[in-house]
């Protein structure tokens, strides 16, 4: 036997129920339609605009050295839907508008880094949907150096006080490695030592003929540089003690002996920042040095014993900027004395005479 179905007869119109079927009907076209135009503001295409900061690192290792900018501004503009860009805003925010980008893998010397290609790169702006729609700048030029090493160093200790030694000092090794900037050290032009840190011998506990360990100055020549191992040990015979004591020298000058029959001296002037602010080169050419020796030698010390000098060269009459030249110091070979503390400098420049009017 069939089985019919059987359907509830509609409410009269306007009745109360057909009025609450009807409310319920509206409150689920509502719901949908919300649903449906949230939806749709995910998904519709926009643009935004966006700042923020490119950082180039070399990762972990520090074989490579950013020599040029490390930040770089961009500016940038993405085209994508709403829920894309919100989501990348986000992240943006979070890094404080970072982009941090390994450049490591990047050969010595200079490279053109495409500002897009590091954007989808780091930022995966592809896969989120999103097109990069214009960027400022298009590229940009970083310049990186790498880092080599240079064995065979050797090492010199002379930069002591407080004591004169009776024999050379034993030094273990007496030659390190160091590790420098490639671009750097092409150009020295001859292999220099590496110094030892200062010592005292009066200050610190060293006992004659015991090693003791010091640590390696971490620059040759003005450069920066690490040498490996950082240190070595030292083995000297202490002699006398030494004490301080300043003198005032008059530093002379050394030319090219051409320079006297050329008419050098009668086409160029040696100006000092005295001679311009106030007339007065004398002062310019008078420096206060630290002499360190035993007493007794001090004591024959007399200004005037003290050879002090800078030494002119035929590059000093190019028109520049000024030049500025540590003295040279000596002392009488008969005295155990040395120079501490920093070698003075004298600051010059060669100009050329002004011709006097001629007689009319």
């Amino acid at each position: 036997m069939t089985q019919r179905r059987s359907f509830a007869p509609e409410p009269p119109r306007f009745s109360r129920q057909w009025w609450l079927d009807q409310a319920r009907t509206l409150l689920w076209v509502l719901i949908v339609a919300v649903l449906i135009w949230i939806y749709a503001d995910m998904e519709v295409a926009g643009k935004r605009d966006y700042r923020a900061t490119i950082h180039l690192t070399t990762g972990p290792s520090d074989n490579k050295v950013v020599l040029s900018r490390k930040d770089i501004d961009v500016a940038f503009t993405l085209k994508g839907s709403s829920r894309g860009l919100e989501n990348f805003e986000s992240k943006l925010k979070s890094t404080g508008s970072v982009v941090q980008y390994d450049v490591s893998d990047f050969p010595a010397g200079e490279s053109v880094l495409s500002t897009a290609a590091i954007l989808e790169a780091k930022e995966a702006v592809a896969k989120a949907g999103l097109e990069i729609q214009s960027v400022s700048p298009m590229s940009f030029n970083v310049t990186l150096d790498e880092r080599i090493v240079v064995p065979d160093i050797p090492v010199v200790f002379d930069d002591y006080t407080g004591a004169t030694l009776l024999s050379k000092p034993v030094i273990t090794p007496e030659k390190v490695s160091i590790r420098v900037l490639r671009s750097e050290w092409q150009k020295i032009k001859e292999v220099p030592a590496i110094k030892t840190r200062p010592v005292d011998f009066q200050k610190e506990n060293i006992e004659s003929g015991k090693p003791f360990v010091v640590p390696l100055q971490p620059s040759i020549a003005g450069l920066s540089v690490a040498p490996d191992p950082p240190s070595v040990k030292v083995q000297v015979q202490i002699g006398e003690l030494t004490q301080p004591r300043q003198f005032t020298v008059t530093i002379q000058i050394l030319a090219p002996l051409a320079w006297t029959w050329d008419n050098t001296w009668r086409e160029y002037d040696i100006v000092t920042p005295g001679f311009e602010t106030s007339g007065n080169r004398l002062s310019d050419f008078r420096k206060e040095i630290t002499v360190a020796g035993p007493p007794k030698d001090l004591d024959r010390l007399r200004p005037e014993n003290i050879q002090a000098f800078i030494i002119l060269t035929d590059d000093d009459k190019k028109p520049g900027t000024w030049q500025e030249r540590p003295v040279m110091v000596r002392f009488p070979d008969d005295l155990q004395l040395k120079l501490v503390g920093e070698k003075p400098v004298v600051k010059f420049k060669l100009v050329k005479r002004i011709a006097p009017p001629a007689t009319p």
